[in-house]
């Protein structure tokens, strides 16, 4: 799973990427900096602790996010 963010003080989107499949997890911030986590857990922790839906142009799209990699993590 790729999913694409804006963030309403950026015109980089940020990225999300929870791979399951080729144990990739990685989230490229606004500013263009990047981390990369061990699994999809260290990931969505990372998520839920330093963005919240405020920070984007479209709130909703994080709640989307946070749904998108909790049901990877199921089907994994």
């Amino acid at each position: 799973m790729e999913q694409y963010l804006l963030m309403q003080d950026s015109n980089s989107p940020c990225l999300v990427i929870v791979d399951t499949v080729n144990g990739r997890y990685a989230v490229r911030n606004a500013d263009t900096t990047g981390l990369t986590f061990s699994n999809g857990e260290e990931a969505l922790a990372w998520i839920q602790q330093n963005w919240h839906s405020n920070l984007f142009v479209n709130p909703e799209e994080y709640s989307h996010l946070i749904q998108a990699i909790q049901q990877e993590l199921i089907s994994s």
